[in-house]
């Protein structure tokens, strides 16, 4: 695994770049994705709500008379909506009066309970549960009102597999833009990073050079005004300042080792002329 503290400075940029610009897409996704879905299911909910109300006006006829056949053939007229899988007809004690299954979905027969309770509280908990996030299936019961008073239920089941599929190909197609524009801005950030990165490592390696060699006088050159050129030239200042009291250190040395020399030598000469008194004192006394 990676160590982030470890890694070069290209390493942590393009890390850096990556994260940044990853989760911005994957939130970008994600809230489309949730916003599609929701809007998805509001749109399949109203034109299940529009179809169920037609499908209630045109059954209050049939309920009132219990007229089956003719239920069943209103009910029929749903084989032009491809999404409806199941309609279901309740009378006025909620027990089944007639039933639509789309072709082919063999599967649907055992969808609607044959006892219901028509009560406005409990279809509105069963219409809670027949609209979950996930689900692939959405159903909707509605009260059918003959002389203003309810004679029955509607529930109508919609198969929502054409719809999931219809996100999954906007999504997949939002991914792959996503996954472009993220290879873009990797590229793109691969062509900027060095702006900043060369110049640091040309600091490192300057610093390397004059710590092992002690070669106060190199310099780096640059054409930068932004903060990365200030570091450099203070770098280069900080070199020219311990050039500078280097430079001193050795003319102080220098000079002190002339006047010591001078003086040396000023010494010399003293004891000499000391000795050569002390010598001609010495033949005098004896003569």
């Amino acid at each position: 695994m990676l160590n982030f503290e470890r890694s070069s400075l290209n390493q942590k940029l393009t890390i850096i770049s990556f994260l940044s610009t990853g989760t911005a897409l994957a939130f970008v996704f994600v809230a489309f994705a949730v916003t599609s879905v929701l809007n998805h299911r509001k749109d399949e909910a109203m034109q299940l709500s529009s179809i169920g109300g037609v499908i209630a006006s045109n059954n209050v006829d049939a309920l009132l008379f219990k007229d089956r056949r003719k239920a069943e053939h209103t009910l029929a007229a749903l084989k032009a909506k491809e999404e409806i899988s199941t309609a279901v007809l309740f009378d006025q004690r909620g027990k089944l009066f007639a039933l639509y299954v789309a072709p082919g979905r063999v599967d649907a027969l055992a969808g609607p309970d044959p006892l219901i309770d028509p009560r406005a509280g409990a279809l509105a908990a069963a219409n809670a549960q027949g609209t979950t996030f996930w689900s692939t299936r959405m159903r909707l019961y509605r009260p059918v009102i003959g002389n203003e008073l309810q004679i029955g239920v509607l529930m109508i089941e919609a198969d929502l597999t054409n719809m999931w599929l219809d996100i999954l190909k906007s999504l997949g197609v939002i991914a792959a833009a996503m996954g472009g524009s993220l290879l873009v801005a990797q590229m793109m950030a691969a062509r900027f990073k060095g702006s900043i990165a060369d110049p640091v490592s040309k600091l490192i390696n300057a610093a390397q050079k004059v710590s092992a060699s002690q070669n106060y006088t190199l310099r780096i050159t640059h054409k930068r005004t932004d903060e990365l050129g200030t570091l450099i030239d203070s770098f280069n200042d900080m070199l020219a300042q311990i050039e500078g009291r280097g430079a001193a250190l050795t003319h102080h040395r220098d000079e002190l080792e002339r006047q010591v020399g001078v003086r040396t030598e000023q010494l010399e000469k003293a004891k000499n002329a000391a000795e050569a008194a002390s010598r001609a004192k010495s033949a005098f006394l004896a003569t």
